[in-house]
């Protein structure tokens, strides 16, 4: 069982960190010039720059560390958790203004 929770707490931090690849001109353009942007692009570009992956390259540290466990696989499941935060936003906003 412990192997198994290492294993998945690997593969989405991996996943995390995927996504932080493909996002990563746009966070490093944002934040370079964060008065010539919107607050919104700025606070999602933290979350997919910055907070997203150190928590899932500290999930991954503490997965092959085999220590805390469970901190990693909530840390796992919080970087995963923030490249979505946007998305909800989005349709939040949708649903409140309209498209």
């Amino acid at each position: 069982m412990n192997i198994l929770l290492r294993f998945i707490i690997i593969a989405i931090s991996g996943y995390a960190i995927w996504q932080f690849s493909d996002s990563f001109s746009l966070a490093v353009s944002t934040l370079a010039k964060p008065a010539e942007a919107r607050w919104f692009n700025v606070l999602s570009a933290l979350d997919e720059g910055v907070v997203g992956p150190a928590l899932a390259i500290a999930a991954v540290a503490l997965a092959v560390a085999n220590k805390r466990l469970r901190l990693a696989a909530i840390f796992a499941s919080t970087a995963l958790i923030f490249y979505f935060i946007p998305f909800v936003a989005f349709f939040i906003g949708i649903k409140i203004y309209g498209f």
